[in-house]
């Protein structure tokens, strides 16, 4: 069987310790253990020891909207020549956002290539969660550039059932659209975690002498994932666990508001906002925690789910098991397991 050469594109900073970078390496390291070539080209800040990588971005730390502009242009600009170069040499164009679609749609027809489009989420959507002057113009643009790529790619991964739905509502074929949930690397959750590290991580969390029930949250602080309703569900969780401390863990847009969301409430002792870990670190903070949040709004974004885990009872993030609700605020829920 012929083994495919992939050509993996998407505005990500495989770098950072974000989520799309996470997903981003996770995809093309699973891809290169199945015997895939892969070439990568995705903007990032910082160089990477990752094999067949082209670094398209110039734009990390401009302060202006104008010349943030200005160099993410020019960062188009040689993604596209890049992207149109490596077509020529790949089997499938795999495009993890619907601006990398629209760089490959000229090479995809060029070189007679397929064209794979995977949607994390609605970006208009998410543009719209975030208020702007100028969303009333970029909003029908994203539309408009999103409805381009449905139509150019040949096949869609949709990472979950919500995301599937609303490309079913805007008229995408249910035979183009392919179903693949997100995972997880479960050789790096399942591993053991010595209690020394567990101990010393506690410690610098400033919850060690807390003999009180950890809540954690890990991942990106942006509007819609449900977060500020961690602030309303935290005196309906103390309920039923007595008193607790919740960590948020991470950074993004919604962390000041968060962070002053809490002290309105009078409950800025329970909230602890360590800041970003990196990716390596993320197992070390599950072990840390009693149980692990993932918020819900039922009618937010498509790709947020409602969960609290017990990290003794689950190998890795995503076993939900034996879970039951134990608060609800404002069509919100939170449940455990």
């Amino acid at each position: 069987m012929k083994k495919l050469t992939i050509l993996f594109g998407g505005f990500v900073n495989i770098s950072a310790n974000k989520g799309d970078g996470v997903h981003a390496l996770e995809l093309t390291r699973n891809l290169r253990g199945l015997g895939c070539k892969v070439i990568v080209v995705v903007h990032s800040s910082k160089r990477t020891v990752e094999p067949d990588f082209y670094n398209t971005g110039a734009y990390a730390g401009a302060r202006t909207m104008l010349l943030r502009l200005a160099l993410f242009c020019f960062s188009a600009l040689r993604a596209r020549v890049r992207v149109t170069f490596m077509s020529s040499q790949c089997d499938v164009l795999y495009m993890r956002d619907y601006l990398f679609c629209m760089l490959g749609l000229g090479p995809k027809m060029l070189f007679s290539k397929k064209m794979v489009w995977e949607v994390n989420g609605i970006a208009s959507q998410e543009r719209a969660q975030k208020p702007h002057p100028f969303n009333v113009f970029l909003l029908p643009v994203i539309r408009m550039l999103e409805a381009l790529a449905m139509a150019g790619a040949d096949r869609i991964v949709a990472v979950s059932k919500g995301v599937m739905d609303v490309l079913l509502k805007r008229g995408c074929p249910r035979s183009k659209i392919v179903l693949i949930e997100n995972g997880v690397n479960t050789d790096m959750f399942s591993s053991n975690i010595e209690e020394s590290d567990i101990e010393s991580e506690k410690k610098r969390l400033g919850v060690f002498h807390l003999n009180v029930p950890v809540l954690c949250y890990v991942g990106a602080v942006r509007p819609w994932q449900g977060l500020d309703i961690l602030i309303d569900a935290a005196p309906l969780i103390s309920d039923e666990l007595g008193e607790i401390k919740v960590l948020i863990v991470g950074g993004g847009e919604g962390l000041s508001d968060l962070k002053e969301a809490a002290k309105k409430r009078g409950l800025f002792a329970v909230f602890g906002f360590p800041g970003t870990v990196p990716y390596t670190g993320v197992p070390l903070l599950i072990a840390v925690s009693d149980v692990c949040l993932a918020p819900f709004v039922s009618d937010r974004l498509t790709h947020t789910r409602a969960r609290v885990h017990r990290r003794k009872e689950t190998g890795y993030p995503g076993n939900t098991r034996g879970s039951r609700r134990i608060g609800k605020s404002g069509g919100s829920s939170f449940e455990s397991s």
